[in-house]
């Protein structure tokens, strides 16, 4: 955004104008902490247990406020987009294929429902902070958004690098001779086997496939910028699809 027409901030890191359009303002998640006498001499959120996550105190003023927020300005839409097809022959066989990505791109992966009224995400569960695992990299188990950090204080620990690249289409093809076609009077034949989202060869995504759509939405009467709703969008996963067929001409 060139110039956004937006109220005179009171720390400068938040402005919009320079940044790119749907740039959020979260907290910056810099660790879990480990056990009390970690929280006591750590700037913290009032409420703050064990298992937590640690906010950075941005402007180093000793409290963690609104003024703590920095930008992200890393959005759904990548700033990174890209193909690369290619195709191979050799004799009779020809190979053909596109890779399709994106990168510098990321998203709020947030289910308000997880904990007692939902189930976690495997990848919040393994490795979570416990009484007997206090160096984890990840917080205790939570209850929907009653923590601090997934409540008044998001961060930018539920945000998912969007990047990969995918195997998107790849064809695999043989042109029978055409010694053999006279025989049963066909001008040319071909047959060949087809795959459309075969793998992925890249994803910084540690939860979701990449190019699924949100999994969360904003409302607009939120408590509070950044807040999501309770209901969360899913969609259906992309399908890996094969296709066997022949192209016959008479």
């Amino acid at each position: 955004m060139i110039e956004f027409d937006e109220p005179a901030k009171s720390v400068p890191w938040q402005r919009l104008t320079g940044k790119p359009q749907g740039s959020t303002l979260v907290y910056h998640a810099i660790g879990i902490f480990k056990d009390q006498a970690e929280i006591d001499k750590t700037t913290h959120v009032d409420g703050a247990i064990p298992g937590d996550i640690i906010i950075q105190d941005y402007n180093n003023d000793g409290v963690i406020n609104t003024d703590d927020q920095i930008l992200n300005t890393k959005t759904v839409n990548p700033e990174i987009t890209y193909g690369v097809s290619f195709s191979l022959g050799y004799k009779n066989w020809a190979l053909s294929g596109l890779v399709q990505g994106a990168g510098s791109s990321s998203r709020p992966v947030l289910v308000p429902l997880q904990g007692l009224a939902g189930n976690y995400f495997a990848y919040d569960a393994i490795g979570r902070w416990t009484p007997e695992n206090t160096d984890a990299s990840k917080p205790r188990a939570f209850d929907r958004t009653d923590p601090y950090w997934r409540g008044s204080y998001l961060t930018d620990y539920s945000y998912q690098n969007c990047a990969y690249a995918r195997m998107k289409n790849l064809v695999l093809s043989y042109t029978i001779p055409s010694r053999i076609l006279k025989t049963v009077l066909l001008k040319s034949a071909q047959i060949y086997v087809s795959g459309e989202n075969l793998f992925l060869i890249y994803n910084k995504n540690k939860i979701l496939d990449p190019e699924l759509g949100g999994i969360v939405t904003k409302i607009s009467d939120a408590p509070y910028p950044g807040a999501y709703d309770h209901t969360g969008v899913y969609n259906y996963p992309i399908m890996r699809s094969y296709t066997i067929g022949a192209r016959i001409s008479l």
